[in-house]
């Protein structure tokens, strides 16, 4: 969690012209260590939940990316596009 927003700022080069503003996360393991690095900043459960988006002239997604890994699914084999997440 956070990965597209240290991406941005890094590419910033320290110039400070690139700052998260949000960010959503379903799983609250995940949620806690964005609000550790990040502390105060906004974070949801689900897009779904927002009615507006906060002012940025950037907007990065993802998908989740558990479904492809070998650490879950049944039997330690990866579900992909089966997985309902």
């Amino acid at each position: 969690i956070g990965g597209f927003r240290v991406a941005l700022e890094s590419a910033s080069g320290g110039a400070d012209v690139a700052t998260g503003v949000m960010a959503c996360e379903k799983d609250p393991h995940a949620r806690a260590i964005y609000q550790a690095n990040w502390p105060g900043a906004p974070i949801c459960e689900s897009v779904e939940e927002l009615e507006t988006l906060p002012r940025c002239d950037v907007l990065t997604a993802g998908f989740p990316c558990q479904p492809f890994t070998e650490q879950v699914g049944s039997g330690g084999r990866p579900r992909g596009f089966r997985d309902p997440r």
